[in-house]
């Protein structure tokens, strides 16, 4: 191998074991994956813009759900989908020029911070998120009133 070639970052493909068995999440999550895949010198500014305003509708559905259940972890997620953002924003509003280098150095951190972010703090929530879908179908089940409010809330209200 020539010493001025890099060695660049593999194509991180989409994987079963990434899904959070929330189909809404999973299949913007593959999305994701697919805006990181096609980053390329000859289609930067199109990406970019579809990523920023995908990331968005991602993030605030993906919260929208958590704040459905009074998902105790909210805030802590939205922090590190803030940190994320802020992170983004920044090399994006760089005025170094996007080379090669630049895009596969975006890439590695867009593939890694997914991988990462997905297989802890989703995968977390995706738990969750099936232990409270099945709470409300087993109170729907008793025929109790289901409220959109979480089952701390919920408990408090029938005392």
């Amino acid at each position: 191998m020539s010493a001025d070639l890099k060695p660049r970052c593999a194509v991180v493909e989409w994987r079963e074991e990434y899904n959070t068995g929330i189909d809404e999440v999973d299949s913007q999550h593959k999305h994701l994956f697919f805006l990181v895949k096609y980053l390329g010198l000859e289609t930067i500014d199109e990406t970019l813009n579809e990523l920023a305003d995908y990331v968005f509708a991602h993030f605030s559905a993906e919260q929208k759900l958590m704040e459905e259940g009074d998902y105790s972890e909210l805030d802590h997620h939205r922090e590190i989908h803030d940190g994320f953002v802020i992170t983004v924003a920044e090399c994006i509003a760089s005025d170094h020029v996007w080379d090669d280098d630049r895009i596969h150095e975006l890439r590695e951190y867009l593939n890694a911070w997914l991988i990462e972010h997905i297989m802890v703090e989703d995968q977390n929530f995706g738990r969750w998120y099936k232990n409270y879908k099945q709470s409300l179908e087993d109170e729907k089940a008793k025929g109790q009133t289901v409220t959109p409010e979480g089952w701390f809330t919920r408990i408090f209200k029938r005392g």
